[in-house]
């Protein structure tokens, strides 16, 4: 988001005009943080959107995004391009200039010679006072794109800090520049010494205010507890705060009653992601630092204090996945949070390793063995009581040993990050038979239950598939989990407040928790 619909970010503004606008000594940026924590759209509001103000300070800014590049080559060409596109729409003419792009477009240079007429028409352009400033999008891919070309790094250095030519860079990435230069073998080059390393935290408590009082046009008006209940489960997480918001609104729409917990259930599979992606970024760091963050977090999370290392604390803190508390301890920064790092971790994480890491796997799988034994964890993963209990709300309909579990669904996971959670995995011993008998009893519940035809049709259909699955000679994990989590996912759609649900839910426990256990699924545990 940019322009009127930009909120809060503040002092991150000011650190970018400090540092390039508003410095009679201009000098590069780099924005690092979570994915998805708003990193483009804070320098695009900055450095993109205000057009006037910067071509008014005579500067001309561009966006290069990355991923879309494939060697350093190409970038180069795709950076002067931009500057031609940027001083014709503003119907600057200079012939010299016009003549260089002509020729360094047209012809195919080798890059010592691109670099040579690159730096000349920089000469030319801050001879007639124009600041050129390059926002680099997904920095992140500067590891691959650029590891080929040994000169790159140092090249754009060049380019970035001599005064005759000099350009602004203005990175986003999720790692820090370091670290992006080490993947890239490029960890002797000091690019990274010429910029500030400028890490973006959530949103504040304010921003949150501002971002829920735009609702207020459509007749939502939170209270303050239901306002502290989404700080509290997203601690100013801007995408978890506006995917909450999206189904808030919908439900609002369609009932014109706010329903955070409704509203909650429908966006945890964005959650969940989110958090996936998250954990991803941070086991890619531990193997390229040779940190132990992710077994840190873990260990926060089953109640062990953790002295951390300055690096790792830097890590968790960057990502703003952890508080420290009033006794020098630490927590996560929400309840459903540490409750994913509990419950889904212990046969997510080993896999998302892989057994390529076999001392980093059983690491992992040693710390929840340590805490929390063998058996599988069967509390509901987040039932409406626990998140309305510690306020004002509701909380008639905690979930009951006996009565629906009226948890928040898990969420659907990509299936490639559970390889090893079903079949072909070196720890678990699957009886067939027995899968399937689970199987056939639940969809003889669902065929002998009250349902109608398009509820019985929507939740069989998941488990048929299943099990024609499962009846293979070698079976496709990814194809089983995913009709599985879509079975949960339907069960849990529907309306639980009737006693006929309630009952038919009852009726599936049993065979749902045999699936569980035989194929380490928690989630399938009403």
């Amino acid at each position: 988001m940019y322009g009127e619909d930009f909120i809060g970010r503040h002092n991150d503004v000011k650190a970018i005009r400090q540092r390039i606008i508003d410095s009679p000594n201009p000098n590069c940026i780099g924005i690092v943080g979570a994915p998805r924590i708003g990193k483009s759209s804070l320098i695009y509001q900055t450095l993109i959107y205000p057009e006037g103000e910067l071509l008014k300070r005579r500067i001309v800014s561009l966006r290069i995004n990355l991923p879309d590049i494939e060697n350093y080559v190409q970038f180069l060409k795709k950076v002067i391009l931009e500057i031609r596109k940027n001083f014709q729409e503003m119907s600057f003419e200079d012939e010299s200039l016009s003549k260089r792009f002509q020729g360094i477009l047209s012809e195919n240079l080798p890059l010592f010679e691109l670099l040579e007429e690159f730096k000349i028409i920089l000469i030319r352009i801050r001879k007639l006072n124009w600041l050129v400033v390059v926002f680099i999008d997904e920095f992140d891919a500067a590891r691959y794109i650029f590891r080929e070309d040994e000169r790159a790094f140092n090249s754009l250095r060049d380019l970035a800090y001599d005064p005759r030519w000099k350009i602004c860079l203005v990175t986003a990435s999720r790692r820090t520049l370091s670290e992006i230069l080490i993947k890239s073998r490029a960890d002797i080059s000091t690019f990274h010494g010429i910029f500030l390393n400028h890490v973006l935290q959530p949103f504040s408590r304010n921003d949150l205010v501002a971002f829920f009082s735009r609702a207020k046009d459509i007749g939502i008006n939170l209270s303050s507890q239901e306002m502290w209940t989404i700080w509290n489960y997203t601690k100013g997480h801007p995408y978890l705060i506006s995917t909450w918001a999206f189904h808030i609104v919908n439900l609002f729409l369609s009932s014109k009653k706010v329903d955070l917990y409704k509203a909650f259930k429908r966006s945890e599979m964005e959650f969940i992601n989110y958090y996936n992606d998250i954990i991803k970024l941070i086991i890619d760091i531990d193997n390229e630092q040779g940190f132990f963050s992710l077994e840190n977090l873990i260990n926060i999370s089953l109640g062990k204090k953790e002295k951390l290392t300055s690096p790792e604390f830097s890590l968790l803190n960057r990502y703003s996945l952890m508080e420290q508390t009033k006794n020098t301890g630490y927590k996560l920064f929400s309840p459903h949070f540490e409750k994913y790092i509990t419950d889904r971790g212990r046969s997510l994480f080993p896999t998302m390793i892989g057994l390529e890491n076999k001392e980093k796997y059983t690491r992992i799988s040693n710390i929840y063995n340590y805490y929390l034994g063998n058996s599988i964890n069967t509390k509901s993963y987040h039932s409406e009581g626990d998140i309305m209990s510690e306020g004002s709300f509701n909380s008639n309909e905690i979930t009951q040993t006996g009565n629906i579990g009226v948890g928040i669904n898990q969420g659907s996971i990509d299936a490639e990050n559970i390889a090893g959670a079903v079949y072909n995995s070196s720890s678990i011993e699957i009886e067939k038979k027995e899968v399937l008998e689970a199987l056939e009893t639940i969809i003889k519940i669902l065929n002998s239950s009250s349902l109608n035809e398009e509820e019985k049709e929507d939740t069989t259909s998941c488990i048929e598939t299943a099990k024609r699955e499962v009846e293979k000679e070698i079976p496709k994990k990814e194809k089983i989990i995913k009709n599985l989590e879509w079975f949960k996912e339907t069960v849990e759609s529907l309306n639980d407040s009737t006693e006929a649900v309630q009952g038919i839910v009852s009726k599936l426990k049993g065979p749902c928790i045999v699936l569980a256990k035989a194929l380490n699924l928690s989630f399938l545990i009403f």
